[in-house]
């Protein structure tokens, strides 16, 4: 939806007349169209970020300059994702990320030395106190490239036709923050109240979809899986009458392919899941999806936490 859209959704919402025009209009109808762009950076500033706020940006170095300015839409930079090109015949270089006080301690010295010497392709990167970019050595050519991605901050709406930079399909959050804002303003707690509601469920869904990420576990074989994949398969093939773990042999998880009748099976209040695998390693998956590897022959003890000890089974 574009900003006229959106401010005639929430006008709906609250029974009152749609606009033709963002730039004409009166008393609730103007009260609304602000709404829209405070709902809008409330969900930008919510969060540091956001993927669709994600900007990749690039400059040219100075001969002798060390410090250059950021971006003035930069809400945050991101460091680890610094890159510097010689030129166009030659790769990338990833540039390591310091803190200001670790470059004072050991890059400063060099850098501010008159002797142009010490001048060459920059390795390290850092920020200074008035949030400028800085490299290090100082570089010693006008036609090195540097790439980076920074987060920017959003911009009102002004025209009809103007879109949010949020993703249409979450263009509902941004009403709904809208509707809080408009009912506050008629004193309708009750109805502020349901508003406000939809509006965290709309953020908590943004969340989950756009900034959550699994978290996986690397095997020696080298192939990833999620704990909570492995863990699901092997409650699911969890046999209690028997008392061990099953596994099909037509099972796509190589993890869960399990030994029929070498696990004991341990109560799901604790829980804790162990699972013994082809390769002789025992998986130990807890209840919050953390997991831990450990060789046949030994477990780790304490529920609901990561830290246990290690003790021989008998």
């Amino acid at each position: 939806m574009n900003y006229l859209q959106l401010c005639n959704a929430v006008l709906r919402e609250i029974n009152e007349v749609e606009i033709t025009n963002v730039t004409s209009t009166r008393g609730i109808q103007t009260s609304v169209a602000d709404f829209i762009n405070k709902a809008q950076r409330d969900i930008i500033n919510s969060e540091v970020e956001w993927p669709f706020t994600v900007v990749n940006q690039s400059f040219t170095t100075t001969a002798g300059t060390s410090e250059y300015d950021r971006e003035s839409d930069a809400k945050t930079v991101d460091y680890d994702s610094f890159t510097i090109q010689e030129s166009a015949d030659t790769a990338e270089r990833k540039l390591k990320y310091i803190s200001f006080d670790e470059y004072l301690e050991k890059r400063n010295e060099a850098d501010t030395n008159p002797d142009s010497s010490a001048r060459a392709l920059s390795e390290y990167v850092y920020t200074t106190p008035d949030n400028k970019i800085g490299l290090s050595p100082v570089p010693d050519k006008s036609t090195y490239t540097v790439r980076y991605y920074y987060y920017q901050t959003t911009t009102d709406m002004a025209a009809n036709t103007d879109t949010p930079i949020i993703p249409e399909r979450f263009h509902d959050v941004i009403v709904n923050r809208a509707r809080y804002y408009a009912h506050m303003l008629r004193s309708d707690v009750q109805f502020s109240q349901l508003a406000l509601r939809d509006y965290t469920d709309g953020l908590g869904r943004m969340r989950v979809e756009l900034i959550n990420r699994k978290d996986y576990m690397r095997l020696s074989n080298a192939r990833y899986f999620t704990a909570e994949s492995v863990c699901c398969e092997a409650r699911r093939r969890t046999d209690a009458r028997q008392g061990c773990v099953h596994a099909s042999s037509g099972c796509r998880n190589p993890v869960a392919k399990l030994r029929a009748g070498h696990q004991r099976w341990l109560p799901p209040h604790q829980r804790l899941h162990q699972v013994r695998l082809e390769s002789g390693w025992r998986l130990v998956g807890h209840h919050s999806r953390r997991t831990h590897l450990q060789r046949s022959g030994y477990r780790r003890t304490g529920y609901g936490s990561i830290q246990g000890v290690r003790q021989r089974l008998d």
